[in-house]
């Protein structure tokens, strides 16, 4: 089980983190965390994500490797489940029920995906593309939320679980390590 998910980035000049909060619950913000740092690693890759515990960059250290596509696959398979058990429900008195409502999930990350400058927020490029990625992980920890929101609130459902279950990352399966020349 893990917390935060960790987006890091070595520039030219130095390493960008931003972190993530993933915890099942719906919150305000997930992005809780943001360093840069003027030491640049001997071997230089675009995007590493990490998971974990700690809230402080010292944690990163102690964090596994995420796997964000591994994960993506399961929230899709458990929104197309939880449909496809919701359309095969029947009420109490017999009738179809209610087609749900679901949050878009979004589209796999791939990293060579220029992310865009947003209006405001800054005009660095290393910065808004590591922002890019953190703010992917975020939508896809909002989508899981929800469905383990709807998920535990309906009978029907809910199955043996009646809490929300942890982000399903995965960490340590395959490396993730992607240069900005490949997609994972």
């Amino acid at each position: 089980m893990f917390s935060y998910v960790v987006v890091v980035n070595a520039g030219e000049d130095r390493v960008i983190s931003w972190q993530v909060s993933v915890r099942p619950e719906p919150v305000m913000t997930r992005l809780v965390g943001a360093w840069t740092s003027g030491h640049v690693p001997a071997s230089k890759t675009s995007a590493v994500l990490l998971a974990g515990q700690g809230p402080t960059p010292e944690s990163v250290m102690e964090m596994e490797v995420f796997q964000f596509e591994e994960c993506w696959k399961v929230v899709l398979a458990e929104q197309h489940r939880l449909e496809t058990l919701n359309t095969l429900s029947l009420t109490k008195s017999g009738a179809p029920r209610a087609p749900i409502e679901w949050s878009m999930i979004p589209d796999v990350l791939t990293f060579d995906t220029a992310f865009q400058t947003l209006p405001g927020v800054t005009d660095d490029p290393d910065i808004a593309y590591t922002l890019g990625i953190a703010r992917w992980v975020q939508s896809l920890a909002d989508a899981w939320a929800e469905l383990e929101t709807i998920r535990t609130s309906r009978d029907h459902l809910r199955g043996e679980t009646d809490h929300p279950r942890t982000f399903p990352g995965a960490p340590g399966l395959a490396e993730a390590v992607c240069s900005s020349e490949s997609v994972c």
